[in-house]
């Protein structure tokens, strides 16, 4: 695992360092619970959740059980691409766990202090491609994920789960895509979903109704793998990882490769290639 902080007047990415260290098959999903803090999952090469934690310093990567629910998989040249867990910070020490199964269900974990975890929970569903999930905030959450109808399905929680509910997607989003959320403002959730000819879509619910799907083309390069976003002091922030290797960001208009010393440059196999 590589860890770089982003300092948002800059634009720069301070350091890159791999001191969290682990061997992944997916890439990471990261969240905050508290301010300086980061809880940071992946899956391992077992097609199993493991879970780091940054405080003033990197702790191990601890096992989050998988219960026989997700099998071994074959990991052998090329490496399979895996997408890593969804993950939610929605609270206090509250941590909660998605992941797609392989009955393409959708399937949930949670914690309540990030050390110990619940037995998986199935949330049901039939999913193309691999979930997303956010916080609303005071205990409220919801999970995204396409479904084989080609239609973007989610649940909202709130004491308890909500049925599933519909998005019709426009043509061009990719049959695999798993959605990239942030939240804006209070019941705010903006759905980013990769697509063909190197387009990323986006939704945005302003807390009372859905607008229309609107997109963005990539600039300077192919779409990998990779995508992310973020919110901070009202901005929001894409970052995108290019087929070779690359990382590019955009806030308003146009985009920039991220730029900062010590840049390790990745390939899709997850293969780390610099000095």
């Amino acid at each position: 695992l590589w860890h770089c902080t982003y300092d948002v007047a800059s634009g720069d990415c301070l350091f890159w360092s791999n001191a969290a260290g682990g061997t992944l098959l997916s890439g990471p999903a990261a969240v905050s619970r508290t301010d300086g803090e980061t809880d940071v999952f992946a899956i391992g090469l077992d097609n199993q959740v493991y879970h780091q934690h940054l405080g003033t310093g990197w702790g191990g990567w601890n096992l989050v059980d998988g219960q026989g629910h997700f099998p071994s998989i074959e990991v052998s040249p090329p490496m399979p691409v895996v997408s890593p867990p969804a993950a939610v910070a929605r609270g206090g020490s509250q941590l909660d766990l998605f992941r797609r199964g392989p009955d393409n269900t959708l399937w949930w974990c949670t914690s309540s202090d990030g050390l110990t975890w619940d037995a998986w929970q199935n949330l049901g569903g039939m999913l193309s491609a691999d979930p997303g999930a956010i916080s609303l905030g005071e205990g409220r959450m919801q999970v995204y994920a396409l479904g084989f109808d080609g239609a973007l399905w989610y649940r909202t929680y709130d004491t308890s789960w909500g049925a599933w509910q519909r998005l019709e997607t426009p043509e061009g989003v990719s049959g695999d895509a798993f959605p990239v959320l942030t939240s804006p403002g209070t019941d705010q959730v903006v759905v980013y979903l990769a697509g063909t000819e190197n387009r990323i879509w986006s939704i945005r619910h302003d807390g009372s109704a859905w607008g229309g799907w609107s997109s963005i083309t990539m600039e300077g390069g192919n779409l990998g793998f990779g995508l992310g976003a973020a919110t901070t002091q009202g901005d929001t922030h894409l970052f995108a990882q290019m087929v070779d290797g690359s990382i590019t960001h955009i806030n308003g208009s146009e985009w920039e490769n991220l730029p900062g010393p010590n840049t390790p440059i990745y390939f899709d196999t997850g293969i780390e290639t610099a000095p």
